[in-house]
């Protein structure tokens, strides 16, 4: 694919840049990448409640009297 891109590019007798569809192309591709951004970076969703903590250790811990701090 490089070397297709490579002789696709350098196979032609004036620049690029000399092309109204060069100028074109760029300033879309250009404004695709920032919009992307924009929509990656933009207001996201807020984040759901956080779940109870019911593991294992948690109930052990609040059903030890040490823990409580009562004699």
């Amino acid at each position: 694919m490089t070397i297709a891109l490579a002789e696709f590019m350098f196979d032609h007798t004036q620049p690029r840049w000399t092309s109204p569809w060069f100028w074109a192309g760029l300033v879309v591709t250009v404004g695709l990448l920032v919009a992307v951004q924009i929509l990656r970076f933009g207001k996201s969703k807020p984040a759901p409640p956080a779940k109870p903590d019911y593991s294992a250790t948690s109930i052990i811990r609040r059903n030890n009297p040490i823990d409580r701090g009562t004699p």
